[in-house]
């Protein structure tokens, strides 16, 4: 009898090893995917933004990007801090959280919240489709990329 229960408690320890294993790989899978489909839909926002930085243009463009459901927030413009978004010294970055997860970007440019004027605040937003449009502005001898939310749709 002892032998029996032996020979079941033991293969019962490694399935349930073996399913967090596979649990904690498919969390990570979604992660990646939807770092891929951030990357690409940020990577929008700075390859125009630096586009227009380097030709001169300096009429707003619009930008389509998509927010993922599995993606919590995605900010443009700061670092994340235990009390909120940090702008010093995080003007050029963007982040996103999806679960547990953050996935930050540096980039060239730093990003200015537009809303009637430009505003040293970031850009926040959050699952779903949204139209932003972008400018490219001169603060202190540099080229900041202004950003405005012009619709949002969940």
């Amino acid at each position: 009898m002892e032998g029996l229960s032996f020979r079941i408690v033991v293969p019962l320890v490694l399935v349930l090893i073996l399913l967090g294993v596979a649990v904690d790989l498919i969390k990570d899978m979604e992660f990646e995917k939807s770092q891929r489909m951030m990357e690409k839909e940020l990577l929008k926002i700075t390859t125009l933004g630096e586009t227009m930085a380097s030709t001169g243009l300096v009429n707003w463009q619009k930008v389509n990007i998509h927010i993922p459901v599995d993606v919590n927030i995605v900010v443009i413009g700061g670092l994340p801090s235990d009390n909120g978004v940090i702008r010093e010294g995080g003007r050029n970055n963007m982040f996103f959280k999806a679960g547990g997860d953050m996935k930050i970007y540096v980039n060239e440019l730093d990003f200015y919240r537009f809303d009637e004027r430009l505003e040293d605040r970031p850009v926040v937003l959050y699952p779903g489709s949204h139209i932003l449009e972008i400018k490219i502005f001169e603060i202190s001898n540099r080229s900041v990329l202004g950003i405005r939310v012009v619709e949002y749709e969940r």
